[in-house]
């Protein structure tokens, strides 16, 4: 595993009150400072480190498109909201740029890029990428985020933004949504000023935050993933405890841990990706399958989020030579549990035991 830096400012959850991120008064200054913080992980200044492979890109500032918590420019007093957002866009690509070009300078081959937009503002990332452009400095790559119940609009994304960097010429330039969850309504999720109904809502039943429907979710864009051309991206968020990690209240495992868990193991089993598709039809299921390094296993996720199907059908070939299928099933309420396989003359057959999302791993053995 390498680390994974974001320079600079991230949140501040502060009503009209900041101090971390406020536009620096000073773009060059505020370069130097980062330059420095890279110099002490990267070449030893100030009792650092050495670690010139330790790290896999360094981000310039998190979502500044959040001009109310995330970049904020102090002493703007535009009324008018577009405008004003127009204003802080304009500043911070210029700020981004700067910084940029000064990091580059000093360290050519490390990754550097940015800057975690809320989501892919097409817009904004024009004027920054123009401004890069203009100033002769290309990214390593670029972020963005993606907060959503919707996975195909959020996959959508990745080709709009490889389009868009090679518009720019910055055809090496890399592609990274660097936070990314599922998320219904964002009423009740922090507990900022929210009811104890709003809470509730938000976390319990399938729908909830971090339920079947998120599991689903992620296994559902984790495997149509795998044929888009993105480079990166990393699931938000890991931390054991709390709205965005692994465990319930109770200290068990959430629906998203077991997801990831699923995914794991199809990982670990599947050294070489094979092909699957999707009738065209079933706009809520997605497939991926590989084969082990042997040939001898083959792995399948089958994932329906939100679907109504009451059976899910796979056609299987060039595994006619099978001797044993097994299948785990994560549901509403099963957490990889092993389920009965209908397996006959290529056809198989993966059973729903009600309406909500489903997702399986299923294994042929040789």
């Amino acid at each position: 595993l390498k680390i994974f830096y974001r320079l600079g400012s991230s949140i501040e959850h502060t009503e009209g009150v900041h101090f971390n991120v406020l536009d620096p008064a000073d773009h060059a200054k505020y370069a130097e400072v980062l330059a420095h913080i890279m110099r002490h992980y990267l070449k030893g200044w100030a009792d650092g480190f050495t670690w010139t492979d330790a790290f896999q890109g360094w981000e310039i500032w998190n979502e500044p498109d959040g001009i109310t918590n995330c970049f904020v420019m102090p002493d703007c007093d535009e009324p008018d909201w577009k405008k004003r957002v127009a204003i802080h866009q304009t500043q911070f690509c210029k700020l981004f740029v700067t910084v940029l070009k000064r990091l580059k300078s000093e360290f050519p081959d490390q990754q550097i890029g940015g800057p975690a937009l809320c989501w892919a503002n097409e817009a904004y990332f024009r004027e920054l990428l123009q401004g890069c452009k203009d100033a002769g400095v290309a990214p390593d790559f670029i972020s963005w985020h993606g907060y959503t119940s919707d996975p195909d609009g959020l996959l959508a994304t990745v080709p709009k933004m490889r389009a868009l960097l090679d518009e720019f010429g910055f055809t090496k330039t890399r592609m990274n949504i660097n936070e990314w969850h599922y998320i219904r309504t964002w009423d009740g999720i922090h507990g900022f000023d929210s009811s104890p109904a709003e809470v509730r809502r938000a976390h319990e039943g399938p729908t909830g935050h971090l339920n079947v429907d998120s599991a689903a979710f992620n296994l559902y864009f984790l495997s149509k993933l795998q044929d888009t051309c993105l480079d990166e991206a990393y699931w938000y968020g890991s931390a054991p405890t709390g709205n965005w990690g692994w465990l319930k209240p109770d200290g068990t495992h959430n629906k998203c841990w077991y997801s990831m868990k699923l995914f794991g193991d199809f990982v670990k089993r599947a050294q070489t990706k094979v092909e699957s598709k999707v009738d065209e039809k079933q706009k809520t299921v997605a497939a991926v399958a590989g084969l082990s390094a042997d040939g001898r296993r083959a792995s399948l996720v089958v994932s329906d989020y939100r679907g109504k199907n009451e059976k899910l059908r796979v056609s299987v070939k060039g595994l006619a030579d099978v001797k044993s299928v097994t299948a785990t099933v994560l549901d509403h309420t099963r957490d990889l549990a092993p389920v009965p396989v209908d397996f006959r003359n290529g056809e198989l057959v993966l059973s729903r035991i009600d309406e909500n999302s489903a997702a399986y791993l299923v294994t042929f053995e040789r």
